[in-house]
């Protein structure tokens, strides 16, 4: 066996880098050799750079992205499978680094192999330099404020593996953040990345398959901050041209055999067939269907699988989500009637420690009334705060059409106090009752669910399903962050075949923030639904 002392090792190392910076310098001086004019002409068309710089052909998707990164400080693309999401990733990252002197370019993902094996090696094949999978850096020989560098996702956000300044210190007239596979980046990236981006020049490129209905992408998706771009495979050339009976223009990309396979596959597509007329097919699309191949009038349902990974968009209900995107949309929209029997129900979750908010929500029926969210206070102030939530609750009525009870229910897990303080107050009150849930308790149906929590949220996901949630009285910035909150847990089987809804906690270090709206509606107000089917028909 041969074996290499560590100093034989590091000599090595030193030699291989040398060689890379060599080879970098040629690369470099490649745009100095060219006319002021020119490097401007690249400057304004990422897609000229591409052909005479880099000589690669981009499709008319990736040409979409270049220009639009050329237009806007922020671009997000929803990228399906196969369509060259990483090779125009690598390709804008050289076009900003060759095309402005002092740039500055940073690029991270959710893993170690993608930053280096994956992005960086498409980056330096594309500039005919060595593909090292461990060298993530590109420097500007004669001028040390000119370089680019990947981070990977373990590494501390303040300095990355080469000393390189901190992270949210990082600013220059012109720079360029990329993030790729960019549902998976880290929150603490996205929010660093806030501090990064503030230039007038400044540009940030997130780009990935839009696998998640919760978090910083989700929100950047939905934000008047963010240029949007959809990308299906479907529309990809390889697919036009398999069609057509033509050779692939871009081998390696998706296929029309690939395509087929997943059409068959009934995890990813339901085969629905012709539409019989015009309102069916209007229903179909309204549900997510789509035609292929085009113009043939044959209309697939596509799992949240296919929505993600072949067509490019959101999923309408991720695979293992307690609620689907369409049951929130439509709760937005839907307008309900309560009935002189429904109680007035106001569920309290109270804060527990940090940055945990509490927050109350008032429902009568199906229709939710008010919801009031604040940080976390004394128990006196809390307690203060939820009778008087129910005082402007009861106000919305007439006094022909007030509730004949009022159920308040508390969140117990943490705050005992608030319970009692409550429990105190309405004591004199025959119409009210104060009850304590505690979310980790025994649930009412144990052969279905772990515990209480996981029975309340799937209790009140299935009433949004069977339609019996209206919100439209709730201002709309509520009504997004309840949608954004409650689209986020996700849900498993233990080994008895019961249903376990992911803990607050979990949710938070996923998403990077308590669902503590969400948990009100879901928890508190779900428990009052006793004619809710039970979680196996989600």
């Amino acid at each position: 066996m041969v074996t290499t002392s560590r100093g034989s090792y590091s000599k090595q190392r030193a030699s291989h880098s040398k060689k890379l910076q060599k080879l970098e310098s040629k690369a470099a001086r490649r745009m100095v050799e060219r006319s002021k004019d020119e490097v401007l002409q690249y400057r304004r068309s990422p897609h000229r750079y591409a052909e005479e710089v880099l000589r690669v052909d981009w499709w008319s998707a990736q040409q979409e992205i270049a220009q639009a990164l050329h237009e806007h400080n922020r671009v997000l693309v929803l990228s399906s499978y196969g369509i060259g999401k990483t090779h125009v990733a690598g390709g804008l990252v050289n076009w900003w680094y060759d095309s402005f002197p002092n740039s500055l370019v940073v690029t991270t993902a959710p893993t170690d192999t993608l930053v280096k094996a994956v992005l960086w090696r498409e980056i330096r094949a594309q500039r005919k330099t060595l593909p090292a999978a461990d060298i993530t850096q590109i420097k500007d020989p004669d001028n040390p404020l000119h370089y680019a560098f990947g981070m990977s996702p373990g590494e501390r956000i303040n300095r990355d593996q080469f000393g390189t300044q901190a992270f949210r210190g990082l600013h220059g007239e012109f720079e360029l953040l990329v993030f790729d596979d960019a549902a998976g980046v880290p929150t603490a990236r996205w929010i660093a990345g806030e501090s990064l981006v503030v230039g007038a020049q400044n540009k940030w490129l997130a780009i990935g398959n839009p696998v998640v209905t919760s978090g910083p992408y989700w929100d950047a998706a939905h934000s008047e901050k963010w240029h949007v771009i959809q990308i299906s495979s479907l529309d990809h050339p390889n697919i036009i041209a398999g069609l057509a009976g033509e050779p692939e223009p871009y081998p390696g990309a998706v296929s029309l055999g690939w395509i087929e396979d997943k059409l068959d596959d009934p995890y990813w597509c339901e085969y629905l067939g012709t539409p019989q007329d015009t309102e069916e097919q209007d229903l179909w699309i309204n549900d997510g269907a789509f035609e292929f191949p085009p113009s043939e009038n044959v209309w697939y349902a596509p799992t949240p699988t296919a929505e993600t990974n072949m067509l490019g968009r959101f999923p309408s209900q991720a695979t293992n989500a307690v609620w689907s995107m369409a049951w929130l949309e439509a709760a937005k929209i839907r307008e309900l009637a309560w009935i002189e029997s429904d109680p007035l129900e106001l569920g309290v979750d109270v804060g527990r420690y940090g940055d945990d908010a509490s927050a109350v929500h008032a429902r009568r029926g199906p229709v939710s009334l008010l919801h009031r969210t604040w940080r976390k206070t004394a128990v006196p102030d809390t307690v203060g705060r939820v009778i008087a939530a129910t005082d402007h609750a009861l106000d919305l009525f007439t006094s022909e059409d007030l509730p004949p009870k009022i159920f308040i229910r508390v969140d117990t897990g943490y705050a005992p106090g608030v319970y009692d303080g409550l429990e105190e107050h309405y004591a004199q009150y025959q119409a009210v009752t104060v009850v304590g849930v505690n979310a980790q308790g025994v649930p009412d149906d144990r052969q279905h669910f772990e515990n209480n929590r996981s029975e309340l949220w799937i209790t009140t996901a299935n009433r949004g399903k069977a339609g019996m949630l209206d919100m439209t009285r709730l201002d709309p910035a509520t009504i997004e962050r309840l949608s954004s909150q409650l689209a986020a847990p996700i849900y498993r089987y233990d080994s008895k075949s019961r249903m376990i809804v992911e803990s607050k906690d979990d949710i938070k270090a996923r998403i990077g923030r308590s669902p503590d709206d969400a948990d009100v509606v879901s928890g508190q107000e779900g428990a009052h639904w006793s004619d809710c089917p039970v979680g196996d028909s989600i």
